[in-house]
């Protein structure tokens, strides 16, 4: 009777380990899961602040290909899902790099 008291307690602490060892390995797994989407959502934010770092500050910092061409009067120019950020050939998202080579 006794060694099966004792061998249900051996269990029950083995049993609570384990799970507290599960625990912990899922804890750590969600960890790194939350820091791989916190350094994904730093290079998007970084890569949003260059795209904006980039645009023309006002008249005088427009790039010459742009001003040469004009300036989209309306968003039905850039509709289209090929178009959209494209006007004249020239890429408003990357305006310093020749589109016609």
């Amino acid at each position: 009777m006794q060694q099966t008291i004792l061998a249900f307690l051996s269990l029950m602490i083995i049993a609570s380990f384990t799970l507290n060892q599960n625990r912990d390995v899922a804890r750590t797994y969600g960890e790194l899961v939350d820091d791989e989407l916190e350094i994904a959502a730093s290079g998007v934010a970084m890569h949003i602040m260059e795209l904006i770092g980039n645009r023309s500050f006002d008249a005088r910092t427009i790039p010459d290909r742009i001003s040469s061409e004009g300036m989209p009067t309306g968003s039905d120019e850039m509709s289209l899902s090929s178009s959209f950020g494209k006007y004249s050939g020239c890429d408003l998202d990357e305006p310093f790099k020749d589109a016609i080579q």
